[in-house]
């Protein structure tokens, strides 16, 4: 509910999808969550009990006694669910969520969300609200979902060079060929290979779908896409056969993050290193620019010279340090110094 309000009050409510879970385990407690900004739903416990879950709570022992939460063999032989016990679960929820819409002329869940003027106190605990003197106008009032315009969202959508290397790859995918590629990459360019595993991962489920066999589909079609540049974040996330990656020189965090296949080799750059003066100078201008006291930096990068700048307070003759860099290779032990 508050993160609802809150995104109304800032107009902000259109472009966020607010999901909810914990406890949900009939078409009321559905409704009531819309009405109180939600609009997607999760379930968890229900499930469970649904497939067979007795709740017994010994799911880190490995010894569960209905062979849910087990990889013993022994424990496993005792599942007796299945998906359609789970599918009728959910289809009950829905029946009673439908019927409750339907008693309250409500066409359609989407149309109930953020309707918090069809709440009000139950009658058997009006006399304690009224007792405790509780305030409930925080829940029986507040803003609808598409009270005022929204915010203008800037959606950065796909990368051009993800663009580049779908279009570019995915004809020899196809032919089941190899194909070697080179691109130059930069800091803004992120996830790379992100779009081109998931074409590769949707025609192969696409191919499940309809029957076909997936083994033997790529083929020898081996992908090699070679990079030269500093990459953005998330270089080669998701990554799957038959892609293989090669970048010369370096990456931001998040490199390989779930990766399913594929390889990557990275080596440094070919360019020819910056010289160590130059270096130290470029470090000194990227750190001047954090000027917050609350920004804290352990200087112990050994190519590091002593260092140190002073700056002026505004208005004032007096400076303050703001900036130091200890050389850590024999005499200097590394210090906090703030910025």
């Amino acid at each position: 509910m508050e993160a609802h309000k809150a995104l109304c009050v800032n107009r902000l409510r259109n472009s966020v999808e607010l999901r909810t879970d914990g406890g949900l385990v009939s078409g009321k407690d559905v409704v009531v969550a819309a009405i109180l900004g939600a609009e997607g739903f999760d379930f968890g416990k229900l499930l469970l009990v649904a497939e067979g879950c007795i709740m017994a709570r010994i799911c880190e022992k490995n010894t569960c006694p209905t062979g849910i939460a087990t990889h013993d063999p022994k424990f496993k032989a005792k599942y007796k669910g299945s998906k359609d016990q789970v599918k009728k679960m959910l289809t009950i929820v829905a029946d009673d969520v439908r019927s409750i819409l339907a008693g309250m002329g409500i066409r359609s869940l989407k149309e109930l969300v953020g309707r918090t003027d069809l709440l009000h106190i139950a009658a058997a605990h009006e006399e304690f609200v009224r007792e405790r003197k509780l305030s409930l106008q925080f829940f029986l009032g507040g803003p609808r979902a598409d009270d005022g315009a929204s915010v203008p969202m800037d959606k950065e959508g796909l990368g051009d060079l993800n663009i580049t290397i779908v279009r570019d790859a995915l004809p020899a995918l196809d032919a089941g060929k190899p194909v070697n590629l080179s691109y130059a990459v930069k800091t803004s360019d992120r996830a790379i290979t992100a779009t081109l595993s998931g074409e590769i991962a949707r025609r192969m489920h696409e191919r499940r779908l309809r029957g076909e066999p997936v083994e033997g589909w790529k083929g020898n079609g081996n992908i090699c896409l070679s990079f030269t540049g500093s990459a953005g974040q998330g270089f080669g996330v998701f990554l799957v056969d038959p892609l293989q990656v090669v970048l010369h020189g370096e990456a931001n965090d998040s490199v390989c993050k779930s990766m399913s296949g594929g390889s990557v080799v990275s080596s440094p750059s070919r360019r020819p290193p910056i010289p160590r003066r130059e270096c130290d100078h470029r470090a000194l201008r990227a750190l001047w620019r954090h000027r917050r006291p609350a920004v804290r930096l352990w200087a112990c990068r050994r190519s590091f010279r002593c260092a140190e700048q002073r700056r002026h307070r505004r208005g004032g003759r007096c400076g303050t340090p703001c900036l130091r860099i200890h050389d850590t290779r024999d005499h200097c032990p590394p210090r906090p110094c703030v910025v």
